[in-house]
């Protein structure tokens, strides 16, 4: 129960931090500078990077202790949320999408592909959002 708890307050923790990250990127990417608009860029991307990582963690962790269920990888771990009727079809395929964006922040070269990865996060993030809340439910 312990590593549960610690692996939530990580995810919740990453989880603001990741919002900080997406406010000030909603609020000043705009108007900044090329240099500001390369780190607001990686600073939402990295941060989303986190949050995913954290998420998925935890939902192991979670459904190890709670389910007995051993898995690996966020797929099959999302899979098994789905399964045990933690997560409903539609949010399933949403956080299936979260995934392959999360692959693709790995070939991240420059600004206008950093930008499109940025504005699939935004349009992706609110199935995990929505989990985090439920689980603060349980």
């Amino acid at each position: 129960m312990e590593r549960i708890k610690k692996r939530y307050h990580s995810l919740i923790l990453s989880h603001e931090a990741f919002m900080r990250a997406l406010e000030l990127y909603q609020s000043k990417f705009s108007h900044a500078q090329k240099a500001e608009r390369e780190a607001y860029l990686a600073s939402i991307i990295k941060h989303f990077e986190l949050l995913y990582e954290m998420l998925w963690k935890f939902l192991k962790a979670y459904l190890m202790e709670e389910y007995g269920i051993e898995t690996i990888g966020s797929k099959s771990i999302f899979r098994a949320c789905h399964a045990k009727g933690l997560i409903d079809q539609k949010m399933l395929d949403q956080l299936l999408e979260v995934v392959e964006i999360r692959n693709a922040t790995a070939h991240v070269y420059d600004e206008s592909e950093a930008l499109k990865t940025s504005k699939a996060i935004i349009m992706h993030y609110e199935p995990m959002k929505q989990l985090i809340e439920k689980l603060q439910t349980h």
